[in-house]
């Protein structure tokens, strides 16, 4: 008998290890052990430098001038972006100067909120054991260990979302509960007004927010004013972020419309095409997201967040993550340009809550109701375990391969030398042309303009489509993979420019004086 009774039945053992997971010191100390690890890999990470892709100048230009009063305005013409991250980084310019190093912190810091904000979410969706699992995952996410690279309002943007998203959560918790909620809806106004100063790609909060308000509005009407007042902060922090900037260069709005006016189709068929090829791009990107080229196939984690998704929606459990969710990838398959990888990452706590989700479902019904449909369910939830678990270990695969990967094209000795030339052989009054020209703007300090049109038509003489522009120089970019390659080939040939510098990485050809 006393043998026996050291046996614990399988529900008394459970019970006894939630009662541990659930413990808030042990689940603080594993949570500061994951964070603290996570600080010193990502940062041991970091590279002093910086990839050529050039919105990264833009917004270090805006900072410059945010802290010396000047016109919040660039040397180069083009989409002026929200002030959110210049401000952001006009903060860290303050406090650390122009360190590439230092300034990537931010996104370190950025995801951290990212992690905790997904943590507290999984809590109060699926339960504390469940939550334990959120560090786990994101911190593995190998996309990341390349993102936080550039200084780019990625990060911090999925940040922001992330925290208007689990204040809405809590608000939504509280209303249901009847407790007071007005701070959450505060600070859920907060977090979407912030999210739309980083990136317009934040409107798609606001109608998430309503259509999840209105959801829960359906579902439980003796709490309808609340779901309302959600509804309302959302499109007051909207409204809110027109009134704090409004600028009259192009936007991103502009630039879409412009695609379909030159689309030789239809307007149905451009945008059926358009839905299509994008779909297609952003499967791509969410595979480079978790698996980053390790050539893991990426449909079971869509099959399983697609399974969590529909769970959590069927027993009322979540509405808002579903909701922006489809709304921002909406916005992403009618927008006619792909930013990457990148781009998903707002849609990071929802995926994750998402594929915890069926994990959750199958233990519950393993340890309840019949003894036939729980054997279904621990095996099913054996089986789900299992391809988890090998989608945790190919992320780190990918991860191991991603923290690694060279991400600095500008602080190399040929990149130098350009720049010192430039700097030498080019006065302030000088325009140079490049494919790259806020980065060269933001490095050499002169007035630039893109090579864009010049890179598709090749345009012979070069000269008259420099003078147009005001131009005196054209910096070309030869490595593998740019554009440029081509256009050099051409102005080799052509009477009208010189070349004036070339090193095995860069050419520069010079025109008569405009």
């Amino acid at each position: 008998m006393k043998k026996e009774a050291l046996v614990l039945p399988l529900d008394a053992r459970w019970n006894s290890i939630k009662s541990r997971l659930s413990n808030d010191r042990l689940r603080g100390i594993f949570f500061i052990c994951c964070f603290a690890a996570f600080f010193a890999y990502a940062f041991a990470g970091l590279q002093s430098g910086h990839s050529w892709g050039d919105d990264y100048a833009l917004y270090l230009l805006l900072a410059e001038n945010i802290l010396k009063g000047r016109g919040y305005e660039t040397l180069v013409t083009g989409i002026i972006v929200p002030p959110g991250f210049p401000l952001i980084l006009a903060a860290g310019i303050w406090l650390f100067g122009a360190n590439f190093l230092k300034l990537k912190t931010i996104n370190i810091l950025a995801y951290g909120i990212v992690v905790l904000s997904t943590t507290k979410i999984c809590e109060r969706v699926l339960g504390g054991v469940a939550a334990l699992l959120v560090p786990v995952i994101l911190f593995l996410v190998p996309f990341y260990y390349y993102a936080q690279q550039s200084i780019l309002s990625d990060v911090p943007f999925a940040a922001a979302t992330a925290t208007a998203l689990y204040f809405y959560i809590e608000a939504a918790r509280r209303i249901k509960s009847g407790t007071a909620f007005a701070t959450h809806a505060f600070f859920l106004g907060c977090a979407i007004w912030f999210a739309l100063l980083l990136r317009p790609a934040g409107l798609p909060l606001i109608p998430a927010v309503v259509l999840a308000a209105a959801a829960g509005a359906f579902v439980d009407r003796s709490h309808m004013r609340g779901y309302a007042i959600l509804a309302a902060t959302a499109l007051l922090a909207f409204v809110a972020s027109i009134v704090a900037f409004h600028s009259d260069s192009p936007s991103n709005l502009s630039l879409v419309i412009s695609y379909f006016q030159l689309s030789k189709l239809g307007f149905v068929e451009t945008i059926i095409s358009l839905i299509y090829s994008r779909l297609i791009d952003e499967y791509k990107n969410l595979w480079i997201l978790f698996f980053w080229y390790t050539g893991v196939p990426v449909w079971p984690v869509l099959i399983m967040a697609a399974f969590g998704c529909g769970w959590l929606v069927y027993t009322k459990k979540d509405f808002v993550l579903a909701a922006f969710t489809a709304c921002y990838l909406g916005m992403l398959v009618v927008t006619p340009w792909t930013g990457g990888s990148r781009y998903l990452l707002p849609l990071l706590p929802a995926l994750c809550v998402f594929i915890l989700s069926p994990l959750v479902l199958l233990f519950r019904a393993s340890t309840t109701g019949h003894n036939d449909y729980r054997r279904v369910s621990v095996l099913g939830l054996v089986v789900y375990s299992c391809l988890l678990l090998s989608v945790v270990k190919d992320m780190r695969a990918g991860t191991a391969i991603a923290h690694g990967v060279n991400a600095d094209d500008t602080s190399d000795s040929k990149t130098v030398e350009l720049f010192d030339w430039l700097k030498t052989h080019t006065t302030t009054g000088d325009v140079i042309c490049s494919s790259k020209p806020r980065a060269v703007v933001y490095f050499t300090g002169h007035p630039g303009c893109a090579l864009d049109s010049a890179l598709t038509e090749l345009p012979k003489p070069f000269e008259p489509w420099m003078r147009k522009r005001n131009a005196t120089f054209a910096v070309l970019i030869l490595r593998q993979g740019y554009v440029d390659v081509p256009l050099d080939g051409l102005l080799r040939e052509d009477k009208s420019v010189t070349e004036v510098f070339r090193n095995s990485d860069y050419s520069v050809y010079k025109t008569a004086t405009p």
